[in-house]
């Protein structure tokens, strides 16, 4: 049992482009050889045009192969509503989405490095001033605002 095991190994997947063409060989491969990993999803359907639309829960094909990996024991883990940002209105559509899918609330969250509605983003990840000088100059947003009370996008991530 657990006292046996020499080390542990954590997958956590970014879900960006994913689709079940594209991930599920991957993931059957982790499943026939016994690796547990975290599957991350967006519960909404992302609007056309932004740069990593993939599929998500609302998709039938993308549920369906989702639901496989949780009843394997993969964790369903939470990357957000969508691509590109969302106001705290989306959010809950989305937490209420995934509830609705997956049976229960996401126990794990990873943020999209580039939504708006991100907490401690960009240069406020890390408190060592050469890294946030580092990760200032690489986001995508000017101010990220996921901490701002008088922002839409407040929030978001407790919906």
């Amino acid at each position: 049992m657990a006292e046996d095991r020499k080390f542990a190994f954590a997958l956590f997947d970014d879900r960006d482009d994913a689709t079940v063409a594209k991930t599920g060989p991957a993931y059957r491969l982790l499943r026939d050889l016994g690796i547990k990993s975290t599957k991350t999803v967006w519960p909404l359907k992302s609007e056309p045009g932004y740069r990593f639309f993939a599929q998500s829960l609302l998709d039938h094909e993308y549920f369906d192969f989702i639901r496989e990996l949780q009843a394997d024991g993969f964790e369903i883990g939470y990357h957000g509503a969508r691509t590109g940002d969302n106001p705290r209105s989306v959010t809950h559509e989305a937490f209420d989405v995934f509830r609705e899918k997956i049976d229960h609330n996401p126990m794990t969250y990873t943020q999209h490095a580039a939504s708006i509605e991100n907490l401690y983003p960009g240069n406020r990840r890390t408190r060592i001033p050469i890294l946030e000088s580092l990760l200032a100059g690489r986001s995508q947003h000017s101010k990220f605002v996921g901490d701002d009370p008088d922002n839409p996008y407040f929030g978001a991530i407790f919906a």
